[in-house]
């Protein structure tokens, strides 16, 4: 079961990515305790975006741990932005995205 969650979400967010023709943004990647990882931005229309674990992609405990680090950095190096809400995607209990709305 596990790894058909995985594929559902995987086909999802591809799906989401060819009928919206996104633009993604791929993060250097975050250094963690020696770890590191990729996660990725894609904007889908102005004020909306959201990030995904990409290539590779850290283990599924560890996901939401990585994106909200992520999504710190994009808000830092963005400190205009406003957050209007977020919303987490999660299979089998672990976040597996993070959907941003914003000003």
């Amino acid at each position: 079961m596990h790894g058909s969650t995985e594929l559902f979400v995987e086909a999802l967010f591809q799906g989401v990515c060819q009928r919206m023709s996104l633009t993604g943004t791929r993060s250097e990647g975050i250094v963690m305790a020696e770890e590191r990882y990729v996660i990725e931005r894609h904007d889908i229309k102005p004020g909306w975006s959201y990030f995904v674990p990409g290539d590779p992609a850290p283990p599924p405990h560890r996901v939401a741990e990585f994106l909200n680090v992520d999504v710190m950095h994009w808000l830092k190096e963005n400190s205009k932005i406003r957050v209007r809400a977020t919303l987490p995607f999660v299979a089998n209990g672990n976040t597996v995205a993070i959907h941003v709305s914003f000003d």
